[in-house]
């Protein structure tokens, strides 16, 4: 395709999009197909030849839009919100036309600081204090500032991947250099996360992916909170068996019941024990 034909064709598939907006309420919220639906329909092998917009429009509608569940209709409730919007509809086409690499500055200028100054914006409409925040151009002793991830799993596994090291490096802070990798080898294997059973299943995941061990601490039936006396127990208990607490994965509203955890009595428990609360 060249760009006379994304001139075209965008046209064609922007009318699409908003036709879909416009009658998102006429198509049922739930896809009423069985598993394998789209196996039997769609080619199992990679085309010699390209397909005509046309040819895809067609598959759109007749094969994949039936298997869609449908997000942003009016009459769905499932799950959790993922609404969008027009704006982020554009947005994601520049994007598209950009495709930058944002993984330095080099890489992209422009791109990595808006993302400076997007988290800044939002850390600052939620009233953090500037020790959170990046501040770029101004003189100041902190090392706040954030980050854009892909979803709250993404961001659980970066977060747990920065606590694991900012613990190792203290703790293996006045070890000889040579002897430097194998203590934090030591130290991280006697790592261990906190988290409730009620907690979201991505900070466990993301545990194991960072090579930790997890404590889940059981809540009270009826209260479903994580408080200071258990969390405090359970951390306790593994400090007297040579583990190390390093993270605590608390809720502001659990997916199963909306529970907020007791935020002070853990926020306590994690200041005493040096524990990276999340």
């Amino acid at each position: 395709m060249d760009t006379d034909q994304l001139r075209r064709q965008g046209k064609i598939v922007v009318e699409e999009m908003a036709e879909y907006y416009d009658n998102i309420e006429d198509f049922p919220p739930m896809a009423n197909v069985k598993p394998g639906h789209l196996y039997s329909l769609i080619p199992h092998a990679v085309p010699d030849e390209p397909e005509t917009l046309e040819a895809i429009q067609s598959d759109l509608k007749n094969k994949i839009m039936p298997g869609i569940t449908h997000w942003q209709s009016p009459n769905f409730y499932g799950w959790v919100p993922f609404n969008n919007s027009v704006p982020s509809i554009i947005g994601e086409m520049y994007t598209a036309m950009l495709n930058v690499s944002s993984l330095s500055w080099i890489s992209s200028p422009a791109a990595t600081e808006l993302e400076t100054i997007v988290t800044d914006a939002l850390g600052k409409l939620l009233g953090l204090s500037n020790r959170f925040l990046a501040l770029p151009g101004q003189k100041s002793n902190h090392y706040g500032g954030g980050s854009i991830h892909g979803g709250a799993s993404d961001s659980v596994l970066a977060i747990l991947a920065a606590a694991r090291d900012k613990t190792i490096a203290r703790l293996t802070d006045n070890i000889d250099l040579d002897l430097k990798e194998a203590a934090a080898d030591s130290v991280r294997n006697k790592l261990v996360a906190y988290c409730s059973d009620q907690t979201h299943s991505s900070v466990e995941k993301a545990v194991r992916v960072v090579g930790c061990k997890t404590h889940t601490v059981p809540t009270i039936e009826g209260d479903f909170r994580l408080t200071k006396e258990n969390l405090a127990l359970a951390v306790e208990q593994d400090v007297a068996k040579g583990l190390i607490p390093f993270f605590v994965g608390s809720s502001f509203g659990t997916t199963n019941t909306g529970m907020v955890d007791d935020l002070q009595g853990v926020a306590d428990v994690c200041e005493q024990h040096q524990i990276w609360m999340h």
